[in-house]
This record gives C-alpha cells, sequence and structure tokens, in this order.
C-alpha cells in the first residue's frame, strides 16, 4: 500500500510513499490523520503471519506513519489480530466460501488513537439447526498511542436458533 499527500489544499501531492513490505497479500486498507497531522493511521487485511499467504487465513494490521508528510516519515505496524482468522472454503461455509464481510473501517479520535472495525471469521461454530456458520462477529478496537494498550469490545449478532 502507498499513500500521498498535499501541504496546499490538493493543488499539487507528494510521489507515492510505500506503507507496507512486500511479499504478501495486503489490502482493503481504511485509513485516518491525527487532527494535527502528524500521523496516519491505517489499518489493513494482511496475509503476512504465519503461513497465510498459502492457506488464505487472514489477520489485521494496523500501520502508524508519523510525520506523513515528511520526506523521511517513520512507520511502524502492530498486528491487530490475536490469531489469524480461517479461510472460507466451501467445505466450511458453502454460502459465504472467500467473502470477508467487507467491513474496514477506522476513525481517529479526539486524543489521536485509531479505532478499528473489521469483519473477523474467528471463533466461528455451525449455526444451531442450519448446519452453516454464522455471521462473522462484528470486531472494535482502540489502541492508545503511548503504551499500544489494547482495549478489545466485541459485539456477536445471535445466530438463528442460539
Amino acid at each position: 500500500m502507498i499513500y500521498s499527500y498535499s501541504t496546499d489544499g490538493g493543488a499539487t501531492w507528494s510521489g507515492a510513499k510505500k506503507i507496507t513490505p512486500a511479499g504478501s497479500a495486503q489490502w482493503q486498507p481504511w485509513s485516518g490523520v491525527t487532527q494535527d497531522g502528524s500521523t496516519l493511521w491505517v489499518a489493513y487485511y494482511d496475509r503476512s503471519y504465519n503461513n497465510c499467504e498459502f492457506t488464505g487465513c487472514n489477520d489485521i494490521t494496523l500501520a502508524n506513519v508519523n510525520n506523513p508528510w515528511s520526506n523521511v516519515p517513520t512507520i511502524g505496524h502492530r498486528r491487530i489480530t490475536t490469531s489469524s482468522m480461517p479461510n472460507l472454503i466451501p467445505a466450511n461455509n458453502p454460502l459465504e466460501a472467500g467473502f470477508l464481510g467487507d467491513y474496514m473501517w477506522l476513525a481517529v479520535d479526539a486524543r489521536g488513537r485509531p479505532k478499528i472495525v473489521w469483519a473477523d471469521m474467528r471463533g466461528r461454530i455451525a449455526a444451531r439447526g442450519w448446519g452453516l456458520t454464522p455471521p462473522p462477529h462484528g470486531f472494535y478496537l482502540r489502541a492508545t498511542i503511548k503504551r499500544w494498550a489494547m482495549y478489545r469490545e466485541w459485539y456477536t449478532k445471535r445466530s438463528p436458533g442460539s
């Protein structure tokens, strides 16, 4: 993934700057910038962990780009998911095979902290009486910048028959 920036209201733009390392699939980014412009946050689906590039599992990574408007920004990456989400295939979910849910969102609060929402496929069990995997869970994360202490809250939509 790459980004560009403008310091003149969009009249001109910088050249593309790389955010993610090469070597694996990384997609569906969502980003936000702190009010003072000092940090660009980018959350995205990522297959760079474990053997995901070959098995199709997915993780969420958060990149922080400090001083994104400078010639030498500093970029850090933090794995947000604690374990990889499984790949949905016809054997475990014939209706949603290959579908991630198209949910990725990031906002930056007034204190400069990123807040991320994504569709999470972990911990899935067969819906009672349906024999199918229930819809993905929504995950919400708020990360504090200084210590990267994470507070996770999630909700699970009840599947039919539960």
